[in-house]
């Protein structure tokens, strides 16, 4: 889910934070951005914008002291209200119920570029099973507030959000909100994924990292498991896709790219190739897709979807959307995204159960569980 708030007058962002989780404990939380210079800042203590130090490597990691940066949300139940200091960019709000490492490097321009905490792919090793997860925001002169729940790399820390504008040029604007997973979610979403690997054979229940205790405490998305296990998934999409190239050889796929200069595309498979045309005056061309591969289908930016073009850049969204909620073999799957009500999505034995069973388990289902999950009619 995407939320947006549009411009207002120039005051600081409010970070309202509840803690809920059952058993009451504190969670920690980072505020990490691009300040309006586009230097990365971190949230203190003191409420004040933290400016990492860097040495001048840029492949060693400088560690950030985690008491620069980090504020504790105690388990109470009630709103912290934090006012960040000044808007940033590329935003993220970091909640965990333990202590997350960030470090940074220093780039050409000896800037601080932002190292992440990172995430085992495998097992987890006795006192780092620390549950995690973020809210991603930003701030652009002129064109508001935008601000997502994501799922895109990983299921970790139950979150949810609410945007409200307090300002009263946007005082009329409803809010909006994404809840989030259901509190027992990662639990039963593990469980169905090793259901639908006995089912076909592919590693879905591997996408389930387990704590010390063995509970379920984190999801991979198969997206994030492909990179470091190439071949797991390697002729999953493999007679699907062949299905689509033989229907749309015969049969003209419409796409709606949903902007103006290129509106409507056409597309067919011609010599094994996906083609797909724009007449459009101020956007000509052709976007030419060859069958794309599982790994280029869970990113949707390798392979035939990494082509940098205009054209290419309003398709590929789309198309690969269609290929993750299967749509593109159903009554009205030539027309994307239109032809296809979002009730049907993921109705298929082929499709990306991970997406699938993340908005299943979703309170609204509302949150990316894909790159451009966001595409809808």
């Amino acid at each position: 889910m995407s939320g947006k708030l549009q411009p207002r007058a120039q005051t600081a962002s409010s970070i309202v934070v509840i803690n809920n989780l059952p058993n009451g404990s504190n969670v920690n939380m980072y505020v990490s951005g691009n300040d309006p210079e586009g230097h990365l800042v971190f949230l203190g203590p003191d409420r004040e914008w933290y400016y990492p130090s860097v040495n001048n490597s840029l492949s060693v990691p400088t560690e950030i002291p985690a008491s620069a940066i980090t504020i504790s949300i105690q388990g109470t139940g009630q709103a912290v209200d934090v006012v960040l200091p000044t808007d940033i960019s590329a935003g993220r709000i970091w909640l965990a119920d333990g202590v997350l490492e960030f470090s940074v490097v220093s780039t050409a321009s000896s800037n601080a570029s932002l190292v992440q905490p990172s995430i085992p792919i495998e097992s987890v090793p006795t006192g780092v099973d620390v549950s995690w997860g973020f809210v991603e925001f930003t701030y652009a002169q002129g064109k508001g507030l935008w601000v997502n729940l994501s799922y895109v790399d990983f299921v970790g820390l139950a979150l949810g959000m609410i945007l409200t504008s307090s300002s009263p040029e946007t005082s009329s604007v409803a809010s909006q909100w994404a809840l989030g997973l259901q509190s027992n979610a990662t639990s039963t979403i593990c469980r169905e994924l090793a259901n639908q690997s006995m089912l076909d054979g592919y590693p879905w229940g591997a996408l389930c990292i387990e704590d010390s205790y063995s509970r379920p405490f984190r999801i991979l998305s198969p997206n994030m498991y492909v990179q470091m296990h190439a071949e797991a998934f390697a002729d999953y999409w493999t007679s699907y896709i062949d299905q689509v190239w033989t229907k749309y050889t015969t049969q003209g796929l419409t796409i709606n790219t949903q902007s103006v200069d290129f509106g409507n595309v056409s597309c067919s498979v011609q010599s094994d190739n996906l083609i797909c045309t724009s007449a459009s005056a101020s956007g000509g061309g052709n976007a030419i897709y060859t069958k794309p591969s599982a790994k280029d289908i869970f990113s949707c930016n390798s392979g035939p979807f990494a082509a940098p073009s205009d054209l290419y850049q309003a398709v590929t969204p789309r198309l690969c959307s269609a290929i993750n909620r299967s749509t593109l073999l159903l009554t009205g799957g030539n027309v994307q995204p239109d032809g296809v009500a979002s009730s049907l999505y993921y109705d298929g034995e082929v499709t990306n159960w991970y997406s699938k069973l993340v908005h299943q388990w979703e309170i609204e289902g509302k949150g990316y569980a894909f790159p451009y999950d966001d595409i809808s009619p």
